[in-house]
């Protein structure tokens, strides 16, 4: 009986070691590189600037009226300036770098059809605002979804249409010219509603994005904004509309498209797709998705309303990691109840993402902003957590445990009847 009570502890001992070590314990994928937190800061937007920065908009609720401030930070989440304008009380929902300045815009057309336009320089110097009219329309309902190709006295504007009595709607591309307030042409696209405007190349056209006949839709558009190609996922149908809200380039030449199924109490939707369009794989996720990044060839982040999630080059979750983990503020950290805003993702300087996310605090209708780097560890230096453990190698190592530990007991047996003859 001391044999084989020695026996097993010798095997367990040796299985516990030898088995790998994904199967037994866990560890952190992410190392968080900075934190900050900006308080009393609401309806925030982020936007990354080409040196590699980042430039924050919100208005500072301890003031009122709530005037629009900027905040631009370094890389590191060092602040750089932070600017209050008094003249202006709206804060902005788009904004586009040129190459000496920060234009920003706020959509006002559904209520009083006007687009309201702010230009300041890279120190956040003011240097004009303009409101652009386009008229109030009581058969269309209108909203700006996309501000681009800007030059030094005209920008595009991607304006969604909905017609109020009608049922129909059509997104629309206008270019104005800002500095004498006319309208040069337009370009209209009858039945979709464009969410994303993505330019992929210098005069080349665009990618586009958003919902047709309640279906997610994605589309690749000319110079002329004619239509070269268009897809739509019709297996990811629900009973309400359903749309892509996010474009994310993959590094093989596809697309990782984001978007909701608001029939469906909340699930948000991931798609994977070539060059073209064409789906290569898809996920769903009990929870709205709102952002997403490439972390490594076939890996990618995607940002729901409350987590972190790792998803593989197949559409595997790998492990799934919650905000409220890397708040550096306990106060924040105690009171981080619910996402107040649009969670954005970003890429970091060399192997860093950042996440920027407006939210609620507990009890009242306090907003805050929290901005965060991360450094995603290798694919091979972290231990997976218990919610992927590979089961199957973990029956293997068992299995072979098993027949060891037998194959050992029947040795053990022999030649303890040998020697005791």
């Amino acid at each position: 009986m001391k044999i084989n009570v020695l026996v097993f502890i010798m095997l367990f001992v040796g299985l516990f070691l030898a088995a790998p070590n994904s199967v037994w314990a866990q560890s952190d994928p992410l190392e968080l590189q900075w934190s900050k937190t900006y308080h009393e800061y609401g309806f925030a937007s982020v936007f990354q600037t080409f040196d590699g920065g980042f430039l924050i908009a919100g208005s500072n609720l301890t003031s009122f009226p709530e005037y629009l401030t900027l905040i631009k930070i370094n890389s590191d989440g060092e602040m750089e300036w932070r600017k209050t304008y008094s003249e202006i009380t709206w804060v902005p929902a788009l904004m586009y770098e040129t190459d000496s300045s920060y234009l920003l815009l706020h959509d006002n057309l559904a209520t009083y059809g006007i687009v309201n336009l702010l230009k300041v320089e890279f120190q956040g110097n003011f240097e004009w605002s303009k409101s652009l009219f386009f008229g109030r329309s009581q058969a269309f309902t209108q909203y700006v979804r996309g501000l681009f190709d800007v030059d030094a006295t005209s920008c595009v504007l991607s304006i969604f249409e909905s017609d109020a009595r009608g049922g129909g709607y059509r997104s629309r591309f206008m270019c104005y010219d800002v500095y004498n307030e006319v309208l040069l042409w337009t370009k209209s696209i009858e039945g979709v509603r464009v969410a994303v405007v993505l330019p992929f190349g210098s005069d080349e056209g665009y990618y586009v994005a958003g919902s047709q006949d309640k279906q997610p839709w994605f589309a690749k558009l000319n110079s002329n904004y004619e239509i070269i190609w268009s897809r739509t996922y019709d297996t990811l149908s629900s009973s309400g509309l359903s749309g892509v809200s996010s474009v994310i380039p993959t590094i093989d030449g596809g697309f990782l498209l984001g978007g909701f199924l608001s029939g469906s109490g909340g699930v948000s939707f991931v798609v994977k797709t070539d060059g073209d369009g064409m789906g290569v794989w898809r996920w769903k996720h009990d929870s709205l998705i709102y952002d997403g990044v490439e972390i490594e060839r076939g890996q990618y982040l995607v940002f729901s309303s409350s987590d972190l999630i790792c998803v593989s080059a197949s559409g595997k979750v790998l492990w799934v990691e919650p905000f409220s983990k890397y708040l550096e503020d306990p106060v924040s950290l105690a009171n981080f109840t619910y996402v107040r805003g649009v969670v954005s993702a970003f890429v970091g300087e060399g192997d860093s993402v950042v996440v920027a996310i407006p939210f609620g605090v507990s009890g009242d209708y306090t907003s805050c902003l929290w901005v965060a780097s991360f450094v995603v560890k290798s694919s091979s230096s972290v231990v997976v957590n218990s919610s992927s453990i590979d089961y199957a190698g973990v029956v293997c190592v068992v299995g072979v445990g098993v027949g060891v530990f037998v194959g050992v007991l029947t040795y053990l047996k022999k030649r303890y009847r040998l020697n005791s003859v």
